[in-house]
């Protein structure tokens, strides 16, 4: 897939409906969100802020950057620091910032031709960071990458490894992992290139034995898994998906545990309605919320942060800006 199509499906928009009750009580979950701020839908700027899941003690981490965006915000296992993607134009740097908005420097790791970009990153349990490596030339099917698969890196750019099992490089594309302490797998979505269709798929660790979970025929984005090891939420995966017979991009769940491609599309829940866009959903430290953005059309200007749970109930506002605030990321404080 292409450079610009790569953005395209990260940044794909934001939900509305509501169901009864997942617990009893109001659940008050801890850590801090961090998503982008953006002045409309258009993705040509934006910067991150951060904030308690109660809307409190809200603050900016990076500066408006004139011809640059500050995307896929992904919070350190410590909650101290701030994974990020600046993208300008052409070129696409990550980036660590401190939760205090301190400190914010480029992570090289390294990328030189022929590695056009690294892209989508993330944490791992273990301090690592992830992302995915693209390597020209862009020859393959719909003038994708040579390879654009999952490696891993030190945050400060060091000894960078593919993550990604050995595979149909050029066919294929790895992106947007995530794992848990203890749960001895990765779930992370894959491209095809010959149609861009996505699904997500499950790795096991550390054989890197890898297993389909959904179907190419649902398009699907951003997969979480709970950090929960007991309790409803255990290795139950939340993603966004564009939601069958509908216009809608919705928020759903699938469990990581579901034996086969057809047992997986049928325990598939949706959280959100059939209007509006619901995306980028992250589950809170303790397995018990889930942080998504929402806007109501396709055409609204205007998205917000909110939380509900696990059942898509008890939604509650986290950001009130009039800009467009999406791609929350829920990381511990």
């Amino acid at each position: 897939m292409s450079r610009t199509l790569v953005i395209a499906v990260a940044m794909t928009a934001l939900v509305t409906g509501a169901s009864p009750s997942w617990a009893n009580g109001r659940t008050e979950a801890s850590g801090r969100i961090v998503w982008i701020n953006a002045p409309d839908t258009t993705f040509t700027t934006g910067h991150l802020e951060t904030a308690r899941p109660d809307g409190r003690d809200g603050r900016r981490l990076t500066p408006d950057t004139p011809g640059a965006r500050d995307i896929l915000p992904s919070i350190s296992p410590d909650g101290r620091r701030v994974l990020y993607q600046r993208d300008s134009g052409e070129q696409a740097d990550l980036r660590i910032v401190d939760v205090t908005g301190r400190n914010d420097h480029t992570v090289d790791t390294g990328c030189r031709t022929p590695c056009a970009d690294d892209l989508e990153p993330g944490w791992l349990p273990d301090g690592r960071i992830f992302f995915t490596r693209v390597i020209g030339p862009f020859d393959q099917p719909n003038n994708s990458a040579r390879s654009a698969v999952l490696h891993t890196a030190r945050p400060d750019g060091t000894d960078v490894r593919r993550l990604s099992p050995p595979g149909p490089d050029g066919l294929i594309e790895d992106y947007h992992a995530s794992t848990a302490p203890g749960a001895g797998y990765l779930v992370y979505f894959r491209l095809r290139n010959a149609d861009s269709a996505t699904a997500l798929f499950r790795m096991d660790l550390p054989d890197r034995r890898v297993r389909q979970l959904t179907s190419w025929s649902l398009p699907v984005d951003g997969p979480d898994l709970s950090p929960a090891r007991r309790g409803p939420t255990r290795d139950l995966i939340v993603f966004q998906v564009a939601r069958p017979g509908t216009d809608a991009l919705a928020v759903a769940t699938v469990p990581a545990t579901c034996v086969s491609e057809a047992d997986c599309m049928r325990r598939i829940r949706y959280l959100t309605g059939t209007t509006g866009r619901a995306t980028t959903p992250s589950w809170s430290p303790d397995g018990r919320r889930i942080a998504f953005s929402f806007r109501t059309s396709a055409t609204e200007l205007n998205g917000d942060v909110w939380t509900m749970r696990p059942d898509g109930s008890d939604r509650r506002r986290v950001s009130t800006s009039p800009a467009f605030d999406y791609g929350a990321d829920w990381g511990p404080a």
